[in-house]
């Protein structure tokens, strides 16, 4: 009896492990394929055992527990504000993802499993990549697809999202198989690495139009930048950064047209009256965010305040409502006000710091998601966004999860790895993952 027990929770646990990897491997293709293996995941982890008593442990590590208060905060703005109870749940539940981040971290408890979770969205954006190339050069997929068809054009090929969501995740992407690259130790692998690093900034930078991908793609490169550690170094990389960017500019046309685009757009805009165009329709938002923000300050105007508000700031126009401002800070300052914006902040500075006390390759990646968010989230809203938001929380669970003591013995056997910051690591070890650490 207790043997067919213990197969059983073995069970539960394998099984939620699997499907959240499936839901990793789905975050850039289907958002319905997300839910259903997250959500399947999340039942069957609560299930089990051995997950809730991982879940307990993990509660003891500040980050995760910030992330509950950080919700808790959110909750309490729907206790206020305009908006019916039905909107207030609604928008609450977009953050739904930030709540059940600690759970998520407790079915994933080994560095193999964190290992193949980046391998499956590498795999999903390799697959977006060719299909994206395919469209580019006219492949006609509903002769073959049984009528399906992709989201872009061969002018503009994203694949499974629409290109904001498309080239945000593959600047991803392109930095994951950066580091993949560097720590393979074949020749063929390498080169199969590298040659997806120049399709995929290819792909952000010359083929599909999301500015959002230019915007990531930077951050990211500041991250990889920063892990330098000699001032020297520093200086060097940002100045080669700043050439880099500008070459771009320069010299590839849909970077060039985009950007002056988005300038003309902002030097035309005139405020209230009604823009038309993608960064006209933005400062709008802002706008209106501003005066939003400005009637309640300290707490915001509560979790539907932008919705409500907007909609009575705009009433008598020709403008339509919104829910989204199309910046995340913003967004965060019209519903839990400064306090709540502080309090985001400070979330953030927690988990950077707190990606110190991983290995170098699972810390390279939260800081990434830390700065790549940052960026992003300037021009979008991104943590209320499906696929964003189901990125954002799996990738920094799936690392925080670390944190389990059976990870953490196994990070201690690791030189370097518990360094508090990267002054403390060798330059030559920073970027290695664990199992290259392993074969030292």
């Amino acid at each position: 009896m207790k043997i067919a027990l213990s197969s059983s929770a073995a069970w539960l646990a394998q099984a939620a492990l699997v499907l959240l990897l499936l839901g990793y491997f789905f975050m850039p293709i289907t958002p319905v394929g997300v839910n259903i293996a997250i959500f399947a995941s999340l039942l069957l982890g609560s299930l089990s055992a051995s997950i809730r008593a991982r879940y307990a442990e993990l509660l003891r590590e500040k980050v995760f527990v910030y992330f509950l208060l950080f919700y808790a905060l959110l909750a309490v703005s729907s206790l206020y504000g305009l908006g019916s109870l039905e909107l207030k749940l609604h928008n609450l539940g977009k953050y739904l993802e930030l709540a059940y981040l600690p759970l998520l971290a407790a079915i994933v408890y080994k560095e193999s499993y964190r290992e193949k979770a980046l391998h499956c969205f590498s795999v999903s954006m390799a697959i977006t990549l060719f299909l994206s190339y395919l469209l580019h050069f006219h492949f006609p997929f509903g002769d073959f697809t049984f009528g399906w068809n992709p989201m872009g054009s061969v002018a503009n090929p994203s694949i499974f999202k629409y290109q904001i969501t498309h080239n945000f995740f593959m600047a991803f992407a392109v930095l994951l198989w950066f580091q993949l690259a560097r720590r393979s130790s074949g020749i063929t692998t390498k080169m199969i690495y590298f040659g997806l690093v120049f399709l995929g900034l290819f792909n952000v930078l010359a083929m599909v139009e999301g500015r959002t991908g230019y915007l990531t793609l930077l951050a990211l490169a500041v991250v990889l930048i920063l892990d330098k550690l000699s001032i020297k170094k520093l200086i060097v990389s940002f100045l080669m950064l700043a050439i880099t960017a500008f070459a771009a500019y320069q010299w590839i046309p849909k970077v060039n047209s985009k950007v002056n685009l988005a300038l003309s757009e902002v030097s035309a805009w005139v405020p209230n009256q009604g823009s038309t165009t993608s960064m006209g329709l933005r400062l709008d938002f802002w706008h209106a965010s501003y005066v939003i923000f400005k009637k309640s300050p300290v707490f915001g105007s509560g979790i539907a305040g932008f919705d409500e508000e907007y909609k009575l700031l705009v009433a008598g126009t020709d403008r339509g409502p919104s829910s989204n401002p199309h910046n995340q800070y913003l967004l965060f300052l019209n519903q839990i006000g400064m306090v709540g914006l502080v309090a985001f902040l400070w979330l953030n500075w927690v988990i950077w710091k707190e990606s110190y006390r991983l290995t170098p390759l699972w810390g390279l990646w939260v800081r990434a998601i830390v700065l790549g968010y940052g960026a992003a989230n300037l021009v979008n809203a991104l943590l209320i966004d499906s696929a964003e938001g189901s990125f954002f929380s799996a990738s920094l669970a799936i690392a925080f999860s670390v944190f389990l003591s059976k990870s953490k013995e196994d990070l201690a056997r690791m030189p370097f790895a518990n360094a508090q910051n990267p002054a403390e690591r060798h330059p030559k070890d920073h970027h290695l993952s664990v199992m290259d650490n392993q074969k030292k």
